[in-house]
């Protein structure tokens, strides 16, 4: 007996659509990542401080189901402290975070007398995700900022 090709296609297509397709290959990230892309973020916690950034750059990775942003940048303060700038960052992202969808589940605090990094985990209902951020003073009075977004499908 001779199987008209046709219908094995038809029976193919119709077994995939029964199953579903890989979640991954749908995913799509949250928007999380994109909203750290430029400095936005960093503008707005240091906008009561008269922020200055200079020096920025960073890249954005996009690919195998996962989505990455790097961000460094030199920022000078007028008034205040690292500490407050670095407080004021963290509660912002915090609030991007949120503000786009993501539930906070984990918190990260490193400190030497002042707030040096933090970093959230968040998650939503088909990824999860990180936001690491690190800061340095240079001798010179500029505060590195290097930050660090990491999502990913379930």
């Amino acid at each position: 007996m001779r199987v008209d090709p046709s219908r094995i296609y038809v029976l193919t297509v119709m077994v995939m659509v029964a199953v579903g397709c890989d979640s991954k290959l749908l995913w799509t990230a949250s928007g999380i990542p994109s909203a750290f892309e430029k400095d936005d973020v960093l503008m707005r916690a240091g906008a009561g401080q008269g922020i200055r950034l200079m020096a920025c750059g960073g890249g954005v990775s996009r690919g195998g189901g996962t989505e990455e942003v790097d961000r460094h940048c030199d920022a000078i303060i007028a008034t205040g402290t690292k500490d407050q700038l670095l407080h004021a960052l963290q509660s912002e992202t915090k609030r991007t975070i949120e503000t786009e969808g993501g539930t906070i589940c984990g918190h990260g605090e490193s400190t030497s007398g002042d707030l040096i990094a933090f970093s959230f985990d968040y998650e939503r209902p088909r990824s999860r995700g990180i936001v690491r951020v690190q800061s340095f003073a240079d001798s010179n009075g500029q505060i590195k900022i290097v930050l660090m977004v990491y999502e990913h499908p379930l």
